[in-house]
């Protein structure tokens, strides 16, 4: 497999379930041969997320870069938690993006990402326009667009020049149909590389899961969330958890490989509320073997043909609304 060099690792919970201290534990644990790259938004854990990181990135190592996300704002309806676009003024973005990097230098950030498409037409000129400024004065970072339909996708490249080089999308084995979408794509039109995220299905596909024991996941706050998970993604979960009993592979190594593998130059991004979890999901993806993947050839082969009619059945929107 002809993968990144790069690994990428979910911003989230750095603020949210861990302090600045603990997030300080966890990063320069990292492996210093290689190049992390920190998936953050804006409106991660309220903002706390880029808060803790960008007051910690002066004192971790060089080889932790960010990707910064804006585009997204929080709303709540009946109470719940959602997020919606965010709409944008003529240069308003690139003044929100310019403020973020007043505060560390251009060469701790890899790339920059609209966390969505913006729904009305004036706050998507006025979002590409300020991307053509982003690449002008930073020609170094990549720039990328998360939660995009392929269609969409191909429509924001034919009016921008092809000024995108990455796309990020909800991808797991439970939930391929993005994964399909994408790669119905023509080569020519293809994206340099994409990153994944949700490999775990927000935790369901893990051994040791208890997400819809406890009570703060959002299968517990989440309305969209719990109706998500329906009796047939129930019946795929319980076919893959007796194919990996069958092939000696764990639900984890399962939910890495499965991205690691895919003909698209994917990466995935790793999760983890604790060092343990985090350096878990890390040691699956650098240090696999070929045994393992031969094992998960075969086990795709059978859970292919058990659960294909129902792989794509959940109509999961690349952006939720």
């Amino acid at each position: 497999m002809n993968r990144s060099p790069l690994s990428w690792i979910g911003g989230l919970p750095f603020g949210r379930d861990l302090c600045i201290n603990d997030t300080y534990e966890i990063l320069t644990s990292l492996t210093p041969s290689s190049t992390y790259v920190i998936d953050v938004a804006d409106i991660y854990s309220a903002g706390n997320s880029l808060k803790i990181l960008l007051e910690l990135l002066p004192d971790l190592p060089s080889n932790i870069l960010l990707s910064l996300k804006l585009g997204l704002e929080v709303v709540f309806y009946d109470g719940q938690f959602s997020v919606r676009p965010r709409y944008w003024k003529e240069s308003e973005l690139f003044n929100t993006f310019s403020s973020y990097l007043e505060k560390f230098p251009a060469s701790r950030l890899h790339s920059f990402q609209l966390h969505t498409i913006p729904e009305d037409i004036s706050s998507i000129d006025n979002a590409i326009s300020c991307c053509f400024a982003m690449q002008r004065i930073f020609p170094d970072i990549f720039l990328g667009i998360s939660n995009i339909e392929a269609y969409e996708y191909l429509q924001i490249q034919r009016i921008s020049n092809n000024l995108f080089s990455f796309i990020q999308i909800h991808a797991n084995i439970l939930e391929q149909r993005l994964l399909s979408d994408f790669s119905s794509i023509e080569s020519v039109s293809q994206p340099l590389f994409y990153v994944a995220n949700r490999i775990q299905a927000r935790g369901i596909i893990n051994t040791q899961s208890k997400v819809f024991e406890d009570l703060s996941s959002r299968f517990n706050t989440s309305l969209r969330v719990k109706n998500s998970f329906t009796s047939h993604k129930q019946m795929m979960l319980d076919i893959l958890k007796n194919l990996a009993n069958k092939y000696d592979l764990s639900l984890l190594e399962i939910a890495y490989l499965y991205i690691l593998s895919h003909p698209l130059p994917i990466s995935p991004i790793h999760g983890g509320r604790s060092l343990a979890q985090l350096h878990e999901s890390l040691s699956v993806s650098q240090t696999y073997s070929k045994v393992q993947l031969l094992r998960l050839q075969s086990l795709l082969a059978e859970y292919e043909l058990q659960t294909r009619q129902f792989a794509n059945i959940y109509p999961m929107l690349a952006f939720e609304r």
